[in-house]
């Protein structure tokens, strides 16, 4: 775009503003010399202000080029006696609407030439829009355009098809004195009602072509350019990655992954509405295949391992899966587990059974299978033989391909006849249901026709769950390991005090402790099944556990009440439960062999202003309980001090540590349980806190730091918690505890 003189004007609804926001810098940065026109409501002027991107961005007023309400009116008569509502009529208005300012904006563009840029497309690199010879480029892709030519050939009657593929949906560069044409040439036509030219295109439509967005100004513009004025232009293929939000995060695309793309894209496209999967992560911008594959050989290849798992709509039968071969990491790995359940017979006939079912299960041979069962029957017949069965209750809402790897992974990995699975589905619109009630897993499907949010949806999955079984809530974007399942069982049932347990997994806050950063899904499965083996001691103690793997035993789950519907659509409702839990008397363990992959929080992703929801339902805690659960939770600087601790890798250290500030003891039971010959004490102002300390550590309240029944010079560490004051009190505090530091002592605040 250079000897020209043109506009640019880009058209960017607020969420694509808010979510692209500093990338539109890389579009500007290419033409130094050009103005850019944002062109929009006062949402938009007010946000481009907070950007503040240069001297050469500039605002227009959408209205000043043509007002809404002429375009509203218009659809609203079109429309009138259906079945849509008003926000169905406007969303269709504000979609013509877009469309036509594009092209009403030629009656007031001063220049030859203006270009109008689409606010979710981001070029992958330089580009002009003239040749050589200043000729200007049409660019076309390869999409098919037939859907629109029918209703453009009825607004024009002169012109067809005579492309292959169809104009970019992207940008347009458009001539002014073309485009005032056209509008001239509609607004001639007889045949159409109206006087205005967006009249005519509307009424020139049926209602499902209307109601459909079959009206394209790009595709109108293209064929009008080649019918009758083919020497204006050159025609240009000009191809967009139109997976960019699937694929890249946004705030880490870099130079490296745009210049790849554009070997074989001219621009990549960010949906705002689209999440990034857990699963698309290092895919495209990973250096290794960018190294192998060009973009378009990548995208085949995902194409290909992602086939049928990507919001398929089919509803063709499925085979029902058989009985799973166990995925054992060793042919006689059976042996493992047949013997500990042989030496807890008589200590423990609970995970004595789990052991032998879990045998039973990992066992090939026909006649030791028989072998194992029967001595698992006997088990079962010993007094205070208290096991259950249980009962997975999964939500279901779009992200079909994380449902559909998430049951496979209990299928493939699960004792058969050990659980049952119960799928709420919360309204989904991706398909999901439509598989679901074909899929190949033994499930029970109950289909919500709205969203219930997390709560009441894992409250109508217990509803409806065996009244027998324990209950493990489990969030769809989760895979189950190798032994996942029998070591949360195996300590559910380590004695009957325990009221709940979870999994670690390398997503879930500063709780767990797997920090692991790997590629693919399937390689963190791969890291869980080694990890999920047996340990001395894999139980940590905690007074919160998280919910997206919760298994609690269903007489603790009857006695305490299931998930309080209040802190709908979620957050905090597992605080809650877990809280009622420890307040009658149970306690609540971390099992560190029980490894479940985690993609993380894929439904919250996709939900504006979480923060607000944060706050909201963080205050509905407190009000309830008068304890802020703050004090269940791993601070940063507590994480930050455990990691380093960990990072010295000395387990088997003694020393003397004190916290100030210590909440419930969330940060004392994590350095116990790595390191056991420590001695930790808290302590804690706020009483309640303290009175509700778990039980496996020393916290004391006190209200005056100067006065603590410790000897002095007797800590190697003391911690003064973010949870205490603010900087100035912390280190008026530290002042007063330095008598009880040893002179190589050392202070964290």
């Amino acid at each position: 775009m250079n000897s020209e003189s043109c506009n640019i004007l880009i058209f960017s609804t607020l969420d694509d503003l808010e979510y692209i926001g500093e990338k539109y810098r890389r579009l500007i940065d290419l033409f130094p010399d050009k103005i850019f026109y944002f062109v929009g409501n006062e949402e938009i002027k007010n946000k481009l202000k907070k950007l503040n991107f240069s001297e050469r961005v500039e605002f227009i007023d959408e209205s000043s080029i043509l007002p809404f309400t002429d375009i509203y009116n218009t659809v609203a008569e079109k429309l009138r006696g259906s079945s849509n509502g008003e926000e169905q009529l406007k969303a269709i208005a504000e979609a013509y609407y877009r469309q036509f300012i594009k092209i009403s904006y030629a009656c007031q563009c001063e220049k030859n030439y203006y270009m109008v840029w689409d606010g979710n497309h981001i070029p992958c690199g330089l580009f002009s829009m003239f040749t050589e010879k200043q000729i200007p480029y049409l660019d076309i892709q390869s999409e098919d355009s037939e859907k629109y030519v029918d209703v453009i050939k009825k607004i024009i009657p002169a012109i067809g098809k005579i492309i292959n593929g169809s104009f970019n949906t992207g940008h347009m560069f458009f001539k002014k004195e073309i485009v005032r044409k056209i509008l001239l040439k509609i607004e001639e036509n007889e045949n159409l009602a109206g006087k205005k030219y967006w009249e005519k295109i509307i009424n020139g439509m049926d209602v499902e072509s209307f109601q459909n967005l079959l009206f394209s100004e790009y595709e109108m513009y293209g064929l009008y350019c080649a019918f009758f004025y083919p020497s204006e232009y050159k025609l240009r293929k000009w191809e967009s990655f139109k997976q960019g939000a699937e694929f890249y995060d946004i705030n880490k695309i870099c130079e490296r992954d745009y210049e790849w793309l554009s070997t074989d894209f001219s621009s990549i496209v960010f949906d705002s509405k689209v999440v990034l999967q857990e699963s698309h992560r290092n895919l495209f911008d990973n250096p290794k295949y960018q190294h192998k594959l060009t973009p378009v050989q990548m995208l085949k290849a995902v194409e290909e391992v992602f086939e049928g798992k990507l919001g398929n709509n089919e509803t063709t039968p499925v085979e029902k899966k058989g009985t799973p071969e166990a995925d054992c990491k060793e042919p006689d790995e059976y042996m493992t587990y047949y013997v500990m359940g042989k030496n807890l017979i008589g200590k423990n006939n609970d995970q004595a059974y789990l052991c032998m079912e879990n045998a039973e299960f990992l066992c090939d041979d026909h006649d030791l299978k028989e072998m194992i069962r029967n001595e698992k029957d006997k088990i079962s017949l010993k007094e205070n033989f208290n096991v259950r069965k249980t009962s997975f209750v999964i939500l279901s809402y779009n992200e079909l391909f994380f449902t559909m790897e998430c049951l496979e992974s209990i299928w493939k990995r699960c004792a058969p006849g050990s659980y049952e699975i119960v799928v709420v589905d919360n309204a989904s619109t991706d398909g999901s249901v439509e598989w679901l009630e074909k899929c190949p897993y033994e499930i029970k499907l109950i289909k919500s026709e709205t969203n219930l949010g997390f709560p009441g949806g894992c409250n109508l999955g217990i509803k409806n769950a065996a009244a027998e079984n324990d209950i493990l809530l489990l969030n769809n974007d989760t895979r189950l390991c190798h032994n996942s399942l029998f070591w949360l069982r195996m300590g559910l049932y380590e004695n009957a005090h325990i009221g709940a347990v979870s999994a670690i997994s390398s997503y879930g806050g500063n709780n767990y402790y797997s920090e692991i950063e790997l590629d693919f899904p399937d390689e963190y499965v791969e890291y869980g099944s080694e990890i999920n083996i047996p340990m001395k001691n894999p139980y940590e103690e905690k007074i919160k556990l998280e919910g997206f793997a919760l298994l609690i035993r269903r007489n603790v789950l009857e006695e305490v009440g299931y998930m309080d519907e209040i802190f709908t659509p979620g957050y905090l409702e597992d605080d809650d439960i877990c809280y009622r839990i420890h307040l009658a008397g149970y306690r609540m363990n971390i099992c560190h062999n029980g490894y479940i992959y985690h993609a993380g929080s894929q439904s919250f992703r996709k939900i504006k202003n979480v923060s607000d929801l944060e706050v909201r339902n963080r205050k509905y805690f407190i009000e309830k309980w008068n304890i802020d659960n703050m004090n269940f939770k791993t601070t940063n600087l507590e994480y930050s001090v455990f990691k380093e601790f960990l990072s010295k890798g000395k387990c088997d250290s003694h020393f003397k540590m004190l916290e100030i500030g210590s909440g419930c003891g969330n940060f004392i039971a994590g350095i116990q349980y790595y390191f056991p010959n420590a001695c930790v004490y808290g302590v804690e102002h706020d009483s309640i806190a303290a009175q509700n300390s778990m039980e496996s550590v020393h916290t004391m309240f006190c209200e005056d730091y100067s006065k603590l029944p410790f000897l002095e010079e007797y800590f190697d560490y003391i911690l003064i918690s973010d949870r205490v004051g603010d900087v100035e009190e912390r280190n008026s505090i530290e002042k007063e505890l330095k008598k009880y530091l040893k002179d190589t002592g050392r202070i964290y605040k």
